[in-house]
């Protein structure tokens, strides 16, 4: 019984979150007898279950960083009915999995082992989210590093996760993160970077070559987590904005539906030629910049009031 209960670690549907670790290759280590084994399997599921408990109360509490209450009370009733929606889907779907296993296997550890692990991914999934959401304090020397704008007085700051959003005192504001050179130097090799001049301005993403530049007469492709990329065409899709390897995407629907898809996303990916043709690609994380962009939302319009308010004096 035991041989045939590990059978089920590989077998059934658990490629797709190899982060969640596999409770029936657990429980088949640590278990004398088919029934210590599923016992062991009961005891995975209900310390998941608390995992996932503690995962929502972190996320409910990071919601408070959201800059309106409307949009706290909308996550937190979006969260609520989410959950009722997941546990339903959850237990249907480990349900099926259950059924069409192999006659040998037995249904119901497959059904238990199914719920740990979704169960898991979920807990890992709110974890993320109640990361990426909440502001990052940053000592004002490591500021120094990541100069997105010009430093003038006044000039706003303030990171979230792996990105930093900053407005300047004319109301100009931009979210931007950085591949650096090493792990833990302040010298960046890559930059990805949104910016608006105001509220009502469409976004605009450039990519900049430091440590490698771009050719900026080859295509560039961009792309978020597993999706197709994304080629952008020289001229017609990217430009040069300001110097030959800061890279812009010309479209602004272009790059309104990039931005969409990486506030959804984990990570953004950039593909591009140098000048001798060499292909490279770089990849930059997204977890923080939901919150960036809603912290720019926010406080731009305050900015850009000030502004005009200065101008017409």
């Amino acid at each position: 019984m035991l041989r045939l209960i590990a059978a089920a670690a590989t077998a059934l549907f658990w490629s797709a979150v190899a982060s969640a670790q596999d409770p029936v290759a657990v429980c088949a280590g640590e278990a004398a007898d088919a029934i210590a084994a599923k016992a062991c399997l009961a005891r995975q599921l209900s310390a998941a279950e608390d995992d996932l408990v503690e995962a929502e109360r972190q996320l409910n509490a990071a919601t408070s960083n959201f800059a309106t209450v409307e949009r706290q009370r909308n996550a937190a009733t979006r969260l609520g009915t989410s959950q009722a929606a997941w546990r339903a889907h959850r237990d249907l779907d480990c349900q099926l999995t259950a059924a069409l296993a192999p006659a040998e296997l037995d249904s119901g550890v497959v059904q238990v082992a199914c719920a740990i692990q979704a169960t898991q991914v979920r807990a890992e999934r709110f974890l993320r989210y109640a990361e990426s959401i909440t502001p990052l304090e940053i000592p004002d020397e490591r500021l120094e590093s990541f100069d997105v704008a010009d430093r003038d007085d006044g000039e706003r700051r303030i990171y979230f996760r792996d990105w930093l959003a900053a407005c300047r005192p004319d109301g100009g504001c931009a979210a931007a993160t950085y591949v650096f050179a090493t792990p833990g130097s302040n010298q960046a090799a890559y930059l990805l970077r949104l910016f608006r001049d105001a509220p009502d301005d469409a976004w605009s993403v450039v990519f900049a070559g430091l440590a490698v530049e771009p050719d900026p007469n080859a295509d560039l492709q961009i792309w978020v987590d597993d999706a197709a990329p994304t080629t952008l065409a020289p001229r017609n899709g990217h430009r040069p904005a300001g110097a030959a390897n800061v890279l812009r995407i010309v479209d602004p629907t272009e790059a309104r539906s990039l931005i969409d898809a990486m506030t959804a996303g984990l990570e953004a990916r950039v593909r591009f030629a140098d000048a001798n043709g060499d292909l490279h690609e770089e990849r930059f994380s997204l977890r923080g910049l939901s919150a960036a962009l809603d912290w720019v939302d926010t406080t731009q319009p305050t900015m850009a009031d000030t502004a005009d308010a200065a101008a017409g004096e």
